[in-house]
């Protein structure tokens, strides 16, 4: 399938599914090889250049740029960043931070239009303590959501901030129902895993988290509540859903 320009969200996600069915893969139990080939797909270029004109998205990575200038985070991470777009925007508005972005599948081109920035670069292994991770619209991605979100806290300085966007709903086939369980619970895993929550980003669908407890993550304690935020989540999504229902309801119908 060769991608084309979409016309919007919706089309793109429609080529997005369609690279992932033309793969074979099976979302509730996703081949490594066959992920991997679809995280090369060209669908990934068309994604992040549709990113970069989106009314929408341009906006989000704005006010995200925007409380970032006003934190103290001279060295960033942008995990999972992708094409590049979001990194590249930071590069260019605080040209004296250090941006790094670790992305396991970079794009040729991704590569090329980073080179234009000396504060940027794309590494492949985490080796550095940041001021500041971006996590926008990964983690739901991932087949171990939990271990990704210890591997970054792992590498955020004590005082360092985590800005999070993920997207625990069933969207596109490559939101992987198994981290769904997370849109409830990933406040409480991220207060496991040492962090607090500031608060949302205005203008943006990230969440921010501080780094308030610098400890190896207890990891005996994070899949024994892992087990039961699975458990639970089918009661509290069907809750959230009779709750959403009830709130379009006129005052003067009863349920």
């Amino acid at each position: 399938m060769q991608p084309h320009e979409p016309a919007d969200i919706a089309d793109l996600w429609r080529d997005m599914d369609r690279a992932w069915d033309a793969l074979g893969l099976d979302n509730r139990n996703p081949d490594p090889a066959r992920l991997a080939a679809f995280y090369h797909h060209p669908v990934w270029a068309q994604s992040g250049a549709f990113a970069e004109t989106d009314p929408v998205s341009r906006g989000h990575r704005e006010a995200i740029i925007a409380w970032m200038l006003d934190a103290d985070t001279p060295t960033i991470l942008d995990y999972g960043g992708g094409y590049g777009g979001l990194a590249r925007m930071m590069a260019a508005a605080m040209p004296e931070r250090s941006v790094n972005v670790y992305e396991p599948f970079p794009s040729p081109e991704a590569l090329s239009r980073a080179a234009a920035f000396s504060n940027l670069r794309y590494i492949g292994k985490l080796e550095a303590r940041y001021s500041c991770a971006l996590c926008v619209d990964v983690l739901e991605h991932v087949p171990d959501p939990l271990a990704v979100l210890a591997e970054i806290t792992a590498h955020l300085r004590p005082g360092g901030y985590l800005l999070d966007a993920s997207n625990f709903y069933p969207l596109i086939r490559c939101h992987l129902p198994d981290t769904f369980y997370l849109r409830y619970s990933f406040p409480i895993f991220a207060q496991l895993l040492g962090l607090r929550r500031v608060g949302r980003v205005a203008g943006s669908h990230a969440t921010a988290y501080q780094k308030v407890v610098d400890n190896a993550p207890r990891w005996g304690r994070l899949r024994a509540a892992e087990a039961i935020a699975r458990a639970i989540y089918p009661a509290l999504r069907q809750s959230h859903q009779i709750y959403r229902i009830a709130r379009r309801r006129p005052a003067d119908v009863s349920l």
